[in-house]
């Protein structure tokens, strides 16, 4: 008795899913619930509520697929940006700094991150970072500024700011 009714709990599970299925199909096609019902000989009513769990499980499904994306990307970036930094401290060629320069800005537009650009100047604030006091002994300060051109102004502030790769540390 209880195996029959394990049996049947389980049969209706399937033709649930397979009536979701089917009704997912029909509303992805353009069909409306009263179409849907009448295809699948059902009420109204079910279709409605199918199609309520199936949107809650779309959204979720988008929400993780979401987080799940941005952070493999993020993890490329990542590993994009230490291979520059390799690069860079071997060649010291300012292409590697661009680059760097780049990947910041995609990590912030991935992120959510962008810094807007005022439109009327095409100005955009700039943080660059005391790159002697990171590395040496004294305390790191930041500094503002504003420049013209945002990414020429980015691109000057990693290389101007850049450590030294001679210095070692000690203060002048």
């Amino acid at each position: 008795m209880a195996e029959e009714n394990m049996q049947r709990r389980t049969q209706g599970k399937t033709a649930i899913q397979k009536r979701r299925q089917d009704a997912a199909r029909l509303y992805l096609r353009g069909c409306t619930q009263l179409q849907i019902a009448e295809a699948l000989k059902c009420d109204q009513a079910t279709i409605s509520r199918d199609l309520s769990m199936l949107r809650q499980e779309w959204r979720a499904s988008a929400g993780a697929d979401t987080a799940e994306l941005r952070s493999r990307q993020a993890a490329v970036l990542d590993e994009c940006e230490r291979e520059a930094w390799v690069s860079w401290s071997s060649e010291h060629a300012p292409r590697y700094l661009e680059v760097i320069v780049k990947i910041a800005d995609r990590r912030a537009r991935l992120l959510g991150l962008n810094v807007e650009i005022d439109p009327a100047s095409n100005r955009v604030p700039a943080i660059l970072i005391d790159w002697d006091a990171l590395c040496g002994a004294k305390s790191a300060t930041v500094k503002n500024s504003v420049f013209d051109d945002p990414i020429e102004a980015r691109i000057m502030a990693v290389e101007s700011q850049a450590p030294n790769p001679n210095h070692n540390g000690e203060s002048s």
